[in-house]
Protein backbone atom coordinates (compact mmCIF):
# COMPACT_ATOMS: atom_id res chain seq x y z
CA UNK A 1 0.00 0.00 0.00
CA UNK A 2 1.45 3.62 -1.10
CA UNK A 3 1.67 5.57 2.70
CA UNK A 4 1.11 8.96 0.86
CA UNK A 5 -2.25 8.02 -0.40
CA UNK A 6 -4.29 9.28 2.31
CA UNK A 7 -1.73 12.58 2.76
CA UNK A 8 -3.32 15.20 2.71
CA UNK A 9 -2.04 19.37 1.57
CA UNK A 10 -1.20 20.44 5.19
CA UNK A 11 1.21 17.48 5.66
CA UNK A 12 3.47 18.77 2.49
CA UNK A 13 2.60 22.30 2.50
CA UNK A 14 1.41 25.49 4.43
CA UNK A 15 0.96 29.02 2.78
CA UNK A 16 1.84 31.03 5.50
CA UNK A 17 2.36 33.99 2.93
CA UNK A 18 -1.10 33.92 1.90
CA UNK A 19 -2.08 33.74 5.37
CA UNK A 20 -0.14 36.70 6.50
CA UNK A 21 -1.20 38.59 3.73
CA UNK A 22 -5.22 37.73 4.71
CA UNK A 23 -4.86 38.44 8.37
CA UNK A 24 -4.18 41.95 7.15
CA UNK A 25 -7.09 42.21 4.92
CA UNK A 26 -10.92 42.61 5.70
CA UNK A 27 -11.81 38.96 3.94
CA UNK A 28 -9.37 37.36 6.40
CA UNK A 29 -9.04 38.88 9.89
CA UNK A 30 -11.99 37.72 10.81
CA UNK A 31 -13.32 41.79 11.60
CA UNK A 32 -16.05 40.84 9.75
CA UNK A 33 -17.52 37.78 12.05
CA UNK A 34 -16.52 39.70 15.28
CA UNK A 35 -18.61 42.16 14.13
CA UNK A 36 -21.63 39.94 14.48
CA UNK A 37 -19.93 38.14 18.02
CA UNK A 38 -17.07 39.07 19.91
CA UNK A 39 -15.05 36.13 21.67
CA UNK A 40 -11.84 36.15 22.96
CA UNK A 41 -10.13 33.52 21.46
CA UNK A 42 -10.90 34.50 18.18
CA UNK A 43 -8.65 33.81 15.24
CA UNK A 44 -8.47 35.33 11.74
CA UNK A 45 -10.05 33.74 9.11
CA UNK A 46 -7.58 33.34 6.88
CA UNK A 47 -5.94 31.04 9.64
CA UNK A 48 -9.16 28.88 10.09
CA UNK A 49 -10.07 28.63 6.14
CA UNK A 50 -5.84 27.70 5.20
CA UNK A 51 -6.48 24.63 8.26
CA UNK A 52 -9.79 23.23 6.59
CA UNK A 53 -8.23 23.88 2.84
CA UNK A 54 -5.11 22.19 3.43
CA UNK A 55 -6.38 19.39 6.15
CA UNK A 56 -9.19 18.17 3.47
CA UNK A 57 -7.57 17.86 -0.02
CA UNK A 58 -4.52 15.82 -1.21
CA UNK A 59 -1.23 16.73 -1.29
CA UNK A 60 -1.31 17.70 -5.07
CA UNK A 61 1.04 20.69 -6.01
CA UNK A 62 -1.31 21.94 -8.26
CA UNK A 63 -3.85 23.10 -5.71
CA UNK A 64 -1.29 25.55 -4.66
CA UNK A 65 -2.53 28.77 -6.30
CA UNK A 66 -6.54 28.17 -5.68
CA UNK A 67 -5.57 27.35 -2.06
CA UNK A 68 -3.86 30.54 -1.81
CA UNK A 69 -6.54 32.83 -3.95
CA UNK A 70 -9.19 32.02 -1.77
CA UNK A 71 -7.47 32.64 1.42
CA UNK A 72 -6.44 35.74 0.16
CA UNK A 73 -10.06 36.75 -1.56
CA UNK A 74 -12.48 34.28 -0.19
CA UNK A 75 -13.85 34.31 -3.77
CA UNK A 76 -17.40 32.44 -3.64
CA UNK A 77 -16.43 30.92 -7.22
CA UNK A 78 -12.62 30.07 -5.41
CA UNK A 79 -14.02 28.31 -2.36
CA UNK A 80 -16.69 26.71 -4.59
CA UNK A 81 -14.28 25.46 -7.04
CA UNK A 82 -12.39 23.95 -3.94
CA UNK A 83 -15.62 22.37 -2.22
CA UNK A 84 -16.09 20.74 -5.35
CA UNK A 85 -12.64 19.70 -4.91
CA UNK A 86 -12.68 18.64 -1.61
CA UNK A 87 -16.17 16.61 -2.36
CA UNK A 88 -14.32 14.96 -5.27
CA UNK A 89 -11.33 13.91 -3.59
CA UNK A 90 -13.30 11.61 -0.96
CA UNK A 91 -15.36 9.64 -3.35
CA UNK A 92 -18.08 11.93 -3.87
CA UNK A 93 -19.43 11.95 -0.22
CA UNK A 94 -18.70 15.13 1.86
CA UNK A 95 -16.33 14.95 4.51
CA UNK A 96 -17.54 15.17 8.40
CA UNK A 97 -14.98 17.54 10.25
CA UNK A 98 -15.78 17.42 14.21
CA UNK A 99 -14.48 20.64 16.16
CA UNK A 100 -14.47 19.73 20.01
CA UNK A 101 -13.34 23.04 21.12
CA UNK A 102 -15.36 25.08 18.68
CA UNK A 103 -15.68 28.49 20.47
CA UNK A 104 -17.79 31.05 17.74
CA UNK A 105 -17.73 28.37 15.16
CA UNK A 106 -14.96 29.81 12.43
CA UNK A 107 -13.31 26.38 11.88
CA UNK A 108 -16.86 24.71 11.42
CA UNK A 109 -17.80 27.75 9.14
CA UNK A 110 -14.85 27.22 7.31
CA UNK A 111 -15.27 23.52 7.15
CA UNK A 112 -18.75 24.07 5.51
CA UNK A 113 -17.70 26.25 2.94
CA UNK A 114 -14.99 23.62 2.17
CA UNK A 115 -17.74 21.40 1.42
CA UNK A 116 -17.74 19.27 4.65
CA UNK A 117 -20.29 18.01 7.06
CA UNK A 118 -19.43 20.05 10.29
CA UNK A 119 -19.72 19.82 13.69
CA UNK A 120 -18.93 21.94 16.45
CA UNK A 121 -19.19 21.46 20.10
CA UNK A 122 -18.25 23.34 23.37
CA UNK A 123 -18.94 23.18 26.81
CA UNK A 124 -19.62 27.01 26.95
CA UNK A 125 -23.20 28.30 26.71
CA UNK A 126 -22.48 31.61 24.98
CA UNK A 127 -19.91 29.49 22.71
CA UNK A 128 -22.62 27.49 21.56
CA UNK A 129 -24.69 30.26 20.58
CA UNK A 130 -22.07 32.27 18.91
CA UNK A 131 -21.23 28.91 16.90
CA UNK A 132 -24.95 28.83 16.04
CA UNK A 133 -25.06 32.52 15.12
CA UNK A 134 -22.29 32.75 13.09
CA UNK A 135 -21.80 29.14 11.29
CA UNK A 136 -25.22 27.12 11.76
CA UNK A 137 -27.90 29.52 11.21
CA UNK A 138 -26.32 31.34 7.90
CA UNK A 139 -25.98 28.32 6.23
CA UNK A 140 -29.34 26.40 6.61
CA UNK A 141 -31.83 26.12 4.15
CA UNK A 142 -34.31 29.14 5.19
CA UNK A 143 -36.61 28.98 1.85
CA UNK A 144 -39.58 27.27 3.38
CA UNK A 145 -40.31 30.08 5.73
CA UNK A 146 -42.45 32.75 5.48
CA UNK A 147 -41.23 36.33 3.96
CA UNK A 148 -40.68 38.90 6.79
CA UNK A 149 -43.41 41.76 6.82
Amino acid sequence: MDETANERMIDRWFPVAAVDKACRSAVGSGKLEKAIFSWFASRPIAQARRCRMTGMLPADPALKLLIEAAIVSGSPDTMSELADLVVASTGGRRPVMLDMFSGRGILPLEGARAGAKTIGIDLSPVAVLAGRLLADYPSRDWSHEPPLP
